[in-house]
């Protein structure tokens, strides 16, 4: 990886919210598939909820009346869920035995840092009539709503930017993949 995707002289926050993050979604991405939604009983109705949520809440986005197909897209958002859980695990972890310096200037926590620079790395720019097109292809959701629905899924990130409950980016109803 190379910058501005990564540089080594990044903070240890911003490192985990990107490797930490692509490494997190491979992992999920090994958890899902058949046969792996069932429990020891093979029954698949708890794992289904948890699908359902995240199809539920990612068809709700859209751009001028075209909608999110949140079915074809379940798996990339299982990925981006999961994977954001397992970098922040493995950045709280790390920073329990470490310390890291503040960025001058910058009124932000590592914490925040972490998040600001996950949400950094979906960063891009697209045209209306681009975002209608993807949507109506439906194979993959714009990097937006990619960010929007794994953070507003994060109780951390609504802890620490306090987001207030049941405003967009903290509703009180949030998916969670476990």
């Amino acid at each position: 990886m190379q910058p501005p995707m990564y540089n080594w002289t990044y903070l240890r926050s911003m490192k985990f919210a990107e490797l930490g993050n692509a490494i997190g979604r491979a992992m999920i991405r090994g958890f899902y598939g058949e046969g792996s939604s069932h429990d020891v009983n093979g029954t698949s109705s708890a794992f289904e909820l948890h699908c359902q949520c995240f199809i539920n809440q990612y068809s709700n986005y859209s751009v001028k009346h075209h909608f999110l197909n949140g079915t074809a897209t379940l798996e990339e958002h299982l990925e981006d869920n999961g994977g954001l859980n397992i970098a922040l695990q493995a950045y709280n972890k790390w920073q329990d035995e470490n310390t890291e310096y503040l960025l001058p200037f910058l009124n932000l926590t590592q914490q925040q840092l972490f998040f600001v620079r996950y949400a950094q790395t979906w960063c891009s720019s697209e045209s209306e009539s681009f975002l209608q097109e993807q949507l109506r292809e439906g194979s993959h959701s714009p990097a937006r709503f990619r960010v929007l629905g794994t953070l507003s899924n994060s109780p951390e990130f609504s802890q620490h930017f306090h987001c207030p409950l049941d405003s967009p980016m903290n509703p009180s109803r949030k998916c969670t993949l476990w």
